[in-house]
């Protein structure tokens, strides 16, 4: 028997056993795009509703974000959208999150956040790119950093978190100059980022508290430290 009567064989077997045997599965149904748009459309008390749907729908309700994102970029629930991207965990979203990122508009901290989620290991440029310009807002090189402490970038990131975790103190001048850090009185914002991230990693926040008075934030920053250190 030649090979090719061997390969119409075996397809003639196969398909006698799915017609005498075991039915084939159904197809898997297409997420619907319905549910995505009402996640972009939505307005912000209504987040909360509509995002456990998009999540119910799994990985393959990444690119449908993505489209309607690229469609309407300025809707009401586009962060919340791009914070979704992140949570589904489907790499192929990251090209989009890194051009949100590059743009520098309204949807970069989303996009530096959900590319810290994401199984994907070509965001780590963009993010240290990022965090390490002067003449990015804080708070979005702040979120870079914590992305990058979910991908594992402790010795890249260790020294840029002690600074942002100390600027405005005393303690914060120095590592503010070296890092161009702006002036300003409060960086609550940004030291939420980071407890997160930290609480995601290491499973705890070393007694950091966003509004801490400046010689307790020292502490428990001299204490991130030297986690970093160990890593």
């Amino acid at each position: 028997m030649n090979a090719f009567s061997l390969r119409a064989a075996v397809l003639a077997v196969s398909m006698g056993w799915t017609a005498c045997g075991a039915p084939a599965p159904p197809p898997t149904p297409l997420p619907d795009p319905a549910i995505c748009r009402a996640l972009v459309h939505a307005e912000p008390k209504a987040w909360a509703a509509a995002l456990p749907p998009v999540q119910g729908l799994g990985a393959g309700a990444a690119p449908l974000l993505v489209d309607e994102l690229r469609a309407q970029p300025t809707a009401p629930g586009a962060q919340a959208a791009v914070a979704a991207l992140g949570r589904l965990g489907n790499p192929a979203a990251e090209p989009f999150l890194l051009e949100l990122l590059h743009d520098r508009g309204d949807l970069a901290l989303e996009a530096a956040q959900a590319l810290g989620t994401l199984p994907a290991a070509a965001a780590t440029n963009a993010l240290l790119d990022t965090m390490r310009d002067r003449l990015a807002d804080a708070t979005l090189r702040t979120a870079c950093a914590a992305s990058l402490l979910r991908l594992g970038q402790t010795a890249a990131v260790r020294e840029f978190i002690v600074a942002v975790l100390l600027a405005g103190t005393p303690d914060g001048q120095q590592g503010a100059q070296r890092f161009g850090l702006p002036n300003k009185s409060r960086w609550a914002h940004e030291r939420h980022l980071l407890i997160r991230a930290l609480q995601a990693v290491a499973g705890q926040d070393f007694g950091l508290d966003t509004d801490a008075p400046w010689p307790a934030l020292s502490a428990a920053t001299a204490r991130v430290d030297a986690w970093l250190r160990a890593r």
